[in-house]
């Protein structure tokens, strides 16, 4: 799911984009056997899509169990002894994960320590791949990582530092340890644990990936950055943590976006049962909306569909008829049928 506005393009950006060498064949390490097959491979277009159309060599690296190891000086011996940035003009990072220790380093390159300082490598760790890690989601919290960055360079790649001479890294970046929130144990330890973990995202995609990553442990709690602040007051039922996790699978199915401005939906193209999500931006970054889906979108079970209750001049209601037909139903007055146009 996350990517989505990407995956389009990465093959023209490949060939589009200028000579830097191919990407590095090691760009994935992973020592543990995690990233398999097809996610992998997924895991390794993205690494090349940022190597050409940012001309960032990134690395990440997955270590197998080890206690007690000094994570920062590893992290300095692999960028430099493995040339890290050596054909990107010193514009290099390697992120270490070390599931054991429940740590995480992310090594910067000299040349991209203007752009990338350690308070952005750090909030980097902190708000984009600590809250996947904490859900159990490791592909998503290493894909996660990309992304900012990816949002983080948009357009700046010709005013990123070129080194004259390669140079490797000086210990610049930053360090996050891992929690892990255990499952489906909703006490107030854990409840402010999903608080620090559940925030606001760069995208629409990754704000309901992580809603996704949440209720695949078994948790809906509403009081959380990543909702809307009326959220927490809804009237909504609370469900036992197996019932949750059934639902997050029913409902973690492919999806695509459409954005305008502030505003966002999601829509499922092959899954007409499960409606729209609705996303607002904010100053911190991308929220779920739920409680203007509450507001605007309703389920008649009696009619077997999904209805729009919105004004006409909602920001909503375009974004939803740019995806969907929207039908009167005589059965239901003032509402809108939601019917996806062909082909979505």
């Amino acid at each position: 799911m996350i990517f989505f506005s990407l995956i389009s393009s990465i093959a023209a950006l490949l060939l589009l984009s200028p000579a830097l060498g191919a990407p590095p064949s090691n760009a994935l390490i992973d020592e543990t056997g995690i990233f398999r097959d097809q996610v992998r491979i997924k895991t390794e277009k993205y690494l090349a899509f940022i190597h050409q159309q940012h001309g960032i060599d990134y690395r990440v690296v997955i270590l197998k169990p080890q206690k007690d190891r000094d994570l920062a000086s590893l992290a300095n011996r692999l960028y430099n002894d493995s040339g890290v940035g050596r054909d990107t003009a010193g514009r290099g990072l390697v992120l270490v994960l070390d599931l054991e220790n429940r740590a995480a380093r992310v090594e910067v390159g000299y040349a991209l320590e203007p752009h990338l300082t350690d308070a952005k490598a750090s909030e980097m760790l902190r708000n984009h791949l600590a809250p996947y890690f904490a859900t159990g989601n490791l592909r998503s919290a290493a894909e996660a990582s990309i992304e900012f960055l990816v949002n983080e360079f948009k357009g700046k790649r010709d005013q990123l530092v070129h080194g004259p001479n390669y140079q490797g890294s000086g210990g610049a970046g930053a360090h996050q340890q891992l929690s892990e929130i255990p499952e489906s144990t909703l006490t107030q330890e854990t409840k402010e644990k999903l608080k620090r973990v559940l925030v606001p995202q760069p995208s629409p995609e990754l704000a309901l990936k992580l809603e996704f990553a949440m209720m695949h442990r078994g948790y809906y709690y509403r009081d959380i950055p990543l909702y809307d602040p009326d959220w927490k007051n809804q009237r909504v039922p609370e469900f036992p943590p197996d019932r949750v996790k059934e639902m997050a699978k029913m409902i973690d199915q492919p999806f695509q976006t459409r954005t305008a401005g502030d505003h966002a939906i999601a829509y499922h193209p092959n899954h007409q049962n499960l409606g729209p999500i609705f996303f607002r931006k904010t100053g911190q970054g991308w929220i779920v909306d739920r409680t203007s889906v509450q507001k605007y979108i309703i389920y008649d079970f009696s009619n077997d569909g999904w209805y729009l209750l919105a004004a006409a001049g909602d920001p909503y209601a375009e974004l939803l008829r740019s995806v969907y037909q929207l039908e009167s139903v005589r059965l239901s007055s003032g509402r809108a049928a939601l019917r996806p146009k062909q082909p979505l």
